[in-house]
């Protein structure tokens, strides 16, 4: 069950929805759903709506329903059931304000994510490339090749540095806590500090179990054969 926020609503009756755009469970497509009839049951409002794709039924129910004259009645929207969404990040897409392309890519791809369409999601991921190469590489050594370009793209954005950075301040931040105990590290940052110790740990542990992970997934599927295609002699 998940909360449905005023954004999702479409029209309204009585300051209670009757359209929402909201992701169906069912086939996981942002679908418009029609709600006929509200129930009451104390300051509970209930109602169930279709969706006119796969007719996949879903419960919605307002709690707190306590003014009539506010929005939801003044209390808040749920529905049920629901599909767990994944969010795009605001921190990366904040840093990508002043390359718009780069930015519609990544939000497309978190889009394509929710709506299960894994096809679209590798092709924009590799129009992401395209467009981290295009850029940061040189323009003097970009060449239009994606392969070579993110073969420069390494070499000229030595990530090397950074790690080593990364490693040093949270070693800094160990001393704070160390020579100067409580008093000086404060909940800002403890919090950053766990989140770079989780980025360290995933580049040292994880990211190149992960790359391979990929790469094998990606073997495996270009070794089956496509259904009615006929592989090899005859």
């Amino acid at each position: 069950m998940i909360t449905i926020g005023k954004t999702a609503v479409k029209t309204w009756r009585s300051n209670l929805p009757t359209e929402l755009s909201v992701r169906c469970a069912g086939c996981r497509k942002h679908r418009f759903l029609a709600i006929g009839t509200w129930q009451q049951h104390g300051p509970m409002r209930y109602a169930h709506a279709s969706c006119p794709g796969c007719q996949e039924s879903s419960f919605f129910v307002v709690t707190g329903f306590v003014n009539s004259n506010e929005l939801f009645g003044g209390g808040t929207l749920y529905m049920d059931p629901s599909v767990p969404q994944r969010e795009a990040s605001a921190e990366l897409s904040s840093a990508m304000d002043a390359m718009p392309e780069l930015q519609r890519d990544y939000l497309s791809t978190v889009d394509f994510f929710n709506d299960d369409d894994p096809a679209s999601l590798v092709l924009t991921a590799r129009r992401l490339l395209e467009g981290l190469a295009k850029h940061f590489v040189n323009p003097a050594s970009y060449k239009n090749n994606l392969a070579t370009d993110l073969g420069t793209l390494a070499k000229e954005r030595n990530l090397a540095p950074t790690i080593e950075r990364l490693s040093t301040t949270i070693r800094k931040a160990g001393n704070t806590g160390a020579h100067f105990g409580a008093s000086r590290v404060t909940t800002e940052i403890a919090v950053s500090a766990m989140q770079m110790v989780e980025q360290l740990l995933t580049l040292h542990l994880l990211l190149d179990f992960r790359v391979t992970s990929l790469q094998t997934l990606i073997e495996e599927a270009h070794a089956k054969p496509i259904p009615g295609i006929l592989v090899g002699p005859p």
